[in-house]
């Protein structure tokens, strides 16, 4: 057997300016595009006409509404999202499910389900899916989580205040990070049981987990954390007084929104922000929904259209979960090693830092077992993922750099 040694060529100091570009729109015909998802290779769109489902990476859409209940003549679909099974679609006649996006039934069981209390959001973290539904927690709305794809609904938001309303989860790879009204709140059981973190007492919209940091939209404006959230520094150049947020990491930098500012980009970790807008049309600058990150595309919802931008950046939701062998050991010090020896259909490794953006790559792996040098990478956690000969990526483990 033939053993490769892969060697990661990262120049620690050697660094490349690269353009931004601008949005790129798909002419959806879609309005307002409100969340947007990928399941089993397919693209979906949540709107007030229903779901609509792309097979080409938006090029063209078909309706995909069957099961979904009218209600005032409308659909009225406000998220969608997925675990390994399903995918979900949050709509004011409650939450539905599928298979296959074209046959939903409804798992809403005794959950909210109004004009005014529904999903909004899908989080996926280790066996539970979490659903965010607008509201404060004493109305019906806060954290529910299942353990069974929707067939039963667990309260999501213990220990959490009752006048609280749930924005977004984060996560660090261990503990769940719940941006709400009233504060920041942290779980260390998988989202069964929430404590306040002192400190983040004030309204926080969005919130991005960065290796060392916490960056989030506040009240205040956008903030940045180097303790779990203990205190904040202000950043700059964001937008004034936000009352709402979206916020992604995405190829290195950090994109959010919030008000009527527009799309603004970080690429210093949350520091410093800029205006980024460039493809937008007039109305879609002020009127902005959510993003998505599906393969090396950056997706955003706006009321008149859905765009794109590209990048390198893998989205870590989208990853098989095939059963594969581990790095090991997982925490290191020089290196690593990963035994594909087994693997015949493996082509490529790569590594990826915890905003998901490609940080090494190794080709021709297939049926040998690859020793990782650490060559001067950074302290941190990183993901390593096998891409098999269809392009498929499985995701093979954690390894934390000491």
């Amino acid at each position: 057997m033939k053993q490769l040694r892969l060697s990661l060529l990262i120049a620690a100091t050697s660094f490349q300016l690269i353009a931004l570009g601008q949005w790129n729109a798909l002419g959806t015909g879609l309005s307002p595009v409100r969340s947007v998802t990928t399941f089993s290779s397919a693209l979906y769109a949540a709107h007030n006409g229903g779901v609509s489902k792309s097979v080409n990476s938006g090029t063209s859409w078909v309706l995909s509404n069957t099961g979904i209940t009218l209600v005032g003549g409308q659909y009225n679909v406000r998220s969608v999202g997925h675990n390994a099974t399903y995918l979900f679609a949050g709509t004011q006649s409650g939450i539905y499910r599928s298979t296959d996006g074209a046959m939903w039934t409804n798992v809403n069981g005794a959950l909210g389900a109004s004009a005014q209390i529904y999903a909004n959001k899908f989080f996926h973290f280790g066996v539970a899916t979490f659903a965010i539904f607008t509201g404060s927690i004493a109305n019906g709305g806060g954290i529910h989580r299942t353990t069974d794809s929707g067939d039963s609904w667990l309260i999501g938001n213990s220990g959490m205040g009752s006048n609280a309303i749930a924005y977004d989860i984060a996560t660090d790879g261990t503990n769940l990070y719940a941006a709400t009204s009233v504060g920041l709140y942290k779980s260390t059981d998988g989202g069964q049981q929430w404590s306040s973190v002192a400190g983040s007492n004030f309204a926080m919209y969005a919130l991005q987990v960065l290796p060392n940091r916490l960056v989030a939209v506040t009240t205040f404006g956008y903030r940045y954390s180097l303790n779990d959230g203990a205190a904040w520094s202000e950043s700059t150049g964001d937008p004034a007084n936000p009352t709402k947020g979206e916020m992604v990491a995405y190829d290195g930098k950090i994109y959010a929104l919030s008000n009527q500012g527009g799309c603004t980009v970080s690429i210093d970790n949350g520091l410093t922000y800029s205006s980024f807008n460039t493809g937008l049309t007039p109305v879609d600058q002020v009127a902005q929904e959510k993003f998505h990150v599906a393969g090396t595309r950056l997706y955003l919802g706006a009321l008149q259209d859905l765009y794109y931008i590209t990048g390198s950046t893998v989205d870590l939701n989208s990853l098989s979960n095939t059963e594969l062998p581990s790095p090991y050991p997982s925490l290191f010090t020089d290196g690593f090693t990963v035994d594909l020896s087994t693997i015949d259909d493996a082509r490529t490794v790569i590594l990826i830092d915890a905003t998901g953006k490609e940080v090494a790559r190794q080709n021709g792996v297939a049926n040998s077992v690859i020793r990782v040098e650490r060559n001067g990478l950074a302290a941190g956690q990183y993901r390593c993922l096998m891409i098999d000969r269809s392009g498929n990526r499985a995701l093979l483990g954690t390894v934390i750099a000491e």
